[in-house]
């Protein structure tokens, strides 16, 4: 570091680089937040989509937003994240949805705080989401739950909010669990029985827009997991290389007398490499062809 210092000429001049018009030209200019949009696109791994539920129609007429990361903006910025810019207007996903498709009725209910134990905001959010056609609920982590120093024995989703989600869920309406965090959580509930499912992380500023850019179908997504999702913290360390015992399991099912859980699957609940689109691909005789879904007006 200090090299670099002394290369960059620094101690002569350490102010050498400042130059607060260049800054006030620099920060949030538009094509800065183009590509703060494209990363965000291409971080979010679509790990659930049953019945085709996204991407969403736009000639829907009423959709409820339930979860305490519905109105999230600052948060979407994750735990290593400063404040550059006091004017900046970080679009929340509401925010998002709404500027694209002003047609559309947007219900809101939190339902919980993120690290509830109350349950009083149940009844509203079931409510909201029955006057709805299809609910859209963003769930998940604080930003300080994730970083330096921010290690947890216990990765499911915090508080009452899986228990918010099947609620929701127990209405029968077709529902998308957004959940944001910086790192794998355990959801099986939600793995199980939630038809959509998108894993969003810690987008960045313009998180709010690139999500409701997947959801409408603007943005096909095709983000892939870096890591692996365990079905509960007595599976880890879990990864997809591991090294066999002398008595490995050879499926899920194989369990007598091998390397195996007697109460869970081996396998992980997602794993490594993970993610859907919105495009079908199979493949014949050897030869690959792929089949895209028509995306919704």
């Amino acid at each position: 570091i200090l090299r670099k210092k002394f290369e960059l000429g620094l101690f002569d001049d350490p102010y050498k680089f400042i130059n607060p018009t260049r800054e006030k030209t620099a920060l949030n200019r538009p094509e800065n937040q183009d590509i703060a949009r494209d990363m965000a696109h291409k971080s979010m791994v679509l790990l659930k989509n049953d019945h085709q539920i996204l991407p969403l129609s736009k000639q829907l007429k009423t959709v409820a937003l339930i979860g305490p990361l519905v109105k999230a903006k600052k948060e979407l910025k994750g735990f290593w994240s400063l404040d550059v810019d006091k004017n900046e207007d970080i679009p929340s996903l509401m925010d998002a949805l709404q500027k694209q498709n002003p047609q559309t009725q947007y219900l809101f209910s939190a339902g919980c705080h993120i690290n509830d134990q109350s349950k009083s905001g149940f009844a509203d959010a079931v409510a909201t989401a029955q006057k709805a056609e299809v609910v859209i609920m963003a769930m998940g982590e604080a930003p300080d739950m994730t970083g330096e120093a921010k290690s947890k024995s216990n990765i499911h989703l915090p508080g009452v909010q899986e228990e918010l989600i099947k609620a929701v869920v127990e209405t029968g309406k077709p529902v998308v669990v957004i959940l944001m965090s910086g790192r794998p959580m355990v959801f099986n509930w939600t793995a199980d029985h939630a038809p959509a499912i998108l894993y969003a992380w810690w987008l960045g500023s313009q998180g709010g827009n690139a999500m409701a850019d997947v959801l409408y179908g603007t943005y096909n997504p095709s983000g892939k997991l870096p890591i692996t999702f365990p079905r509960t913290e007595g599976q880890i360390p879990i990864y997809y290389n591991h090294l066999n015992t002398g008595r490995p399991a050879t499926s899920d099912n194989d369990v007598n007398y091998k390397s195996a859980y007697i109460d869970l699957p081996n396998s992980p609940q997602y794993a490594f490499g993970y993610g859907l689109s919105y495009t079908h691909f199979d493949y014949v005789d050897d030869e690959p062809f792929y089949t895209t879904t028509a995306l919704k007006d």
